[in-house]
């Protein structure tokens, strides 16, 4: 199981099944062609975002549900805590995508699975080297 907070809260009631990330080192307006042909970086920071597919227990509707509507809320971003290296980083974040699909409907409703969720950090991280 993989430690995920969000806001403060911590999710250890349910399983993080896989974690990818993907650091982007992003220059500002000042980076570009210089007249000799070179290529000047202005480097603005480096942004690691995740995508996390989350798993409840099978019959765990309720926590489900809470998952989904706080991954979905209109809110422009989350304080989270994912793991980083061998250690986790806390950092803001907004959600770029949340998707899922239906397993099965019956009398108690949709069961729904395969939750992912992609964060994208709102500023660059600010790491130890």
């Amino acid at each position: 199981m993989s430690t995920l907070i969000i806001d403060g809260v911590d999710y250890s009631d349910i399983t993080v099944a896989s974690v990818s990330r993907k650091a982007t080192v992003k220059d500002t307006a000042l980076s570009g062609e210089m007249f000799d042909g070179s290529y000047h970086r202005d480097i603005k920071g480096t942004y690691i975002d995740y995508t996390m597919k989350i798993v409840c227990k099978v019959a765990d509707r309720e926590t489900y549900t809470q998952i989904y509507e706080l991954l979905t809320s209109p809110v422009a971003s989350h304080e989270i805590t994912v793991p980083y290296n061998n250690t986790t980083i806390t950092f803001e974040a907004y959600i770029q995508t949340v998707g899922d699909d239906l397993f099965i409907c019956d009398s108690d409703g949709a069961l729904w699975r395969n939750l992912t969720c992609t964060f994208k950090a709102v500023a660059p991280q600010k790491v130890a080297v």
